[in-house]
């Protein structure tokens, strides 16, 4: 490799870091929201698909409650489940599933729950934990059908936080 091409794969790289730096600095994306009794809070409305949800996952520190919402996306229960083991501790779910898909949820972690809207997941992942936990809001899904886009929904999810603070 002569000197320009390593010029230019350097310039690359760090223009690559920069704007790696920014995609975290974007609101409802891996956010940080509170602390309310020692449970955490973290809005990735952004999430539209597993894939995000899961990285969001990796990188969490404490044990997860993780609010999902319903997505079309078919999912590898078995690579989830060998995954999520040891990360997440419940998974709360919203919108219309399928019998067979809840059943597999229920296999994948030790608590898992339905319900019809956010507003209720989110009820309930703040009645099962504790002080321990981070809960997780990384839908991967769209959700067109209850918001116009993820800023609207990260911004009610915030809301539904400082309901309980």
């Amino acid at each position: 490799m002569n000197k320009t091409e390593k010029k230019i794969e350097n310039l690359l790289l760090n223009a690559r870091k920069e704007s790696l730096k920014q995609i975290h600095k974007t609101p409802f994306n891996r956010q940080w929201v509170a602390e309310v009794d020692g449970v955490n809070f973290i809005n990735d409305s952004l999430s539209i698909d597993i894939d995000w949800a899961i990285e969001t996952i990796q990188n969490s520190e404490k044990p997860i409650i993780w609010i999902l919402g319903q997505t079309d996306e078919p999912l590898n229960y078995k690579w989830l489940k060998d995954f999520l083991k040891g990360k997440v501790e419940a998974i709360i779910s919203y919108g219309e599933f399928s019998k067979d898909h809840k059943y597999k949820m229920e296999a994948l972690v030790p608590f898992y729950s339905q319900h019809d809207n956010l507003e209720d997941a989110f009820d309930r992942s703040w009645t099962v934990s504790n002080p321990k936990f981070t809960i997780v809001f990384s839908p991967a899904c769209t959700d067109q059908k209850w918001w116009n886009n993820t800023e609207e929904r990260g911004r009610f999810f915030n809301q539904l936080i400082n309901k309980i603070k």
